[in-house]
């Protein structure tokens, strides 16, 4: 595995914090990457020990692995110019292009679709993967806790997680600011803020077989300015706005 070379087709951000992430694991192995925006493929080339590819085809053909990381209505056009090797295993990170339209787009290839946070580039955060797949598994398990997920229709649900991973920033800014304009200084406000949320993902974490309704049970008990908090939100409905996000994510994955 770790002598297996590794292309990225797309080199934007998610691109970048990849491998940035793999490089902080101690992954050593070749990394290629496409040309198009030369800016980040220079600052990958100079800081990540990457290659720059002439093209997408000589990339693919440099390369025992591809991961894809476009945007979706990139992907047609793309793949429409490229020949891939019999069997090449190609990793897509791109939300909502199903399996099948790949392999129609890249056929005798593998086909695995993962769909990483930006916090891989620290070691941190899951991975959905779809289907189970050894080499993916490693490669992400370097930089990422890998969920493999049993159906392609589950690894879409598991994007809306991708999904949240942003919205928590809204609520996380939100929050920071309160803190701000009742005087307290920005950077202790968002250290507070956003160790408070680090201190509860850990501990769900680490108490995977008791409920998260029981965890905050345990919290949020009777006289506490939690419980204060908590029926003041529930009072507004606040949680179900979050439903109602991810209802509007699935219709737009399964319309």
């Amino acid at each position: 595995m770790k002598d297996q070379s590794v292309g990225f087709i797309g080199t934007g951000h998610l691109a970048s914090y990849v491998i940035r992430g793999l490089r902080n694991a101690g992954d050593n192995r070749t990394i290629n990457v496409s040309p198009r925006n030369a800016q980040t493929a220079e600052t990958l080339k100079l800081s990540a020990n990457c290659n720059i590819a002439e093209s997408n085809q000589q990339l693919i053909d440099s390369s025992d692995v591809i991961i894809l990381s476009l945007r979706p209505d990139q992907v047609g056009n793309v793949l429409t110019d490229c020949t891939f090797k019999p069997g090449q295993l190609l990793i897509s990170c791109v939300a909502g292009i199903s399996s099948d339209t790949l392999s129609a787009l890249a056929p005798n290839t593998r086909i695995v679709r993962a769909m990483p946070v930006s916090s891989v580039e620290f070691g941190e955060g899951a991975t959905p993967l779809y289907p189970a797949h050894e080499f993916s598994r490693t490669l992400f398990g370097q930089i990422s806790t890998p969920v493999e997920l049993e159906n392609e229709r589950g690894f879409e649900i598991a994007l809306t997680a991708a999904c949240a991973n942003g919205w928590f920033y809204q609520l996380f800014e939100q929050l920071e600011q309160w803190m701000v304009n009742e005087d307290i200084d920005a950077r202790a406000a968002r250290c507070l803020m956003l160790n408070a949320a680090k201190s509860a993902a850990v501990y769900g974490l680490r108490q995977q077989d008791q409920p998260l309704g029981e965890i905050l049970e345990g919290i949020a008990t009777e006289g506490t300015y939690t419980k204060l908090g908590l029926e003041q939100l529930k009072q507004q409905d606040a949680f179900s706005a979050w439903d109602e996000a991810c209802d509007s994510v699935k219709e737009k994955l399964f319309p």
